[in-house]
C-alpha cells in the first residue's frame, strides 16, 4: 500500500505549483571581443509558468520564491587558443555559477550549475564572453548549446 498521506500532500502540491524552465537558441552567435554578452534565447524546451517572456528574451525570471536548481550548457568555437569565459548572472550584476578557461581551436562545450534560494522576480541570464583577437562563436546544438534552465526544488 503505497507511501503516506503527508508524501500524497507534497506529490500534489508539486504537480500544483511552477516547476520550472528550460530554453535554448536556435542560431549560432558571433561574440565581440572582450564584452560579455547575454545569450539571446528564442525557443523554450518547457515553461511551467512563463518563467520566459520573450519580451525579455536573454532572461529566465521567478515568479514563485523558493530554492531552485538552476544549469546552464554553453558550447564556443574558434579556431585559435581564446581565453573564454561563461556564467549565470543573477539581476544583472551577480555571478552564480561559472566557468572561465582557455580553449582550444575547434569546439569546446561546457556545463555548470548551482543550487540557489531565489525571490519573486528575481532573474537570470547567461553571459559569454573572449578575450582572442579572432572571432569566436556560440554555437547553435540543441540540445545542448546554448541553454539555461531551472527547476523548482523547495
Amino acid at each position: 500500500i503505497g507511501g503516506s498521506i503527508r508524501d500524497d500532500a507534497r506529490n500534489q502540491r508539486r504537480k500544483t505549483m511552477p516547476n520550472g524552465c528550460r530554453i535554448y537558441k536556435t542560431t549560432n552567435t558571433i561574440l565581440p571581443v572582450g564584452t560579455q554578452i547575454p545569450i539571446i534565447f528564442d525557443a523554450e524546451r518547457w515553461d511551467d509558468a512563463n518563467y520566459h517572456d520573450p519580451s525579455f528574451p536573454t532572461r529566465i525570471t521567478i515568479p514563485v520564491a523558493g530554492r531552485y536548481h538552476a544549469f546552464a550548457s554553453i558550447g564556443f568555437y574558434c579556431s585559435v587558443y581564446a581565453l573564454s569565459q561563461s556564467f549565470m548572472r543573477l539581476n544583472g550584476t551577480t555571478a552564480l555559477a561559472q566557468d572561465k578557461r582557455e580553449i582550444d581551436p575547434g569546439i569546446s562545450v561546457w556545463t555548470f550549475s548551482t543550487i540557489w534560494t531565489f525571490n519573486v522576480n528575481d532573474y537570470i541570464e547567461l553571459i559569454a564572453w573572449h578575450n582572442s583577437a579572432y572571432q569566436v562563436m556560440v554555437f547553435s546544438a540543441p540540445p545542448y548549446s546554448p541553454e539555461l534552465g531551472v527547476e523548482r526544488i523547495v
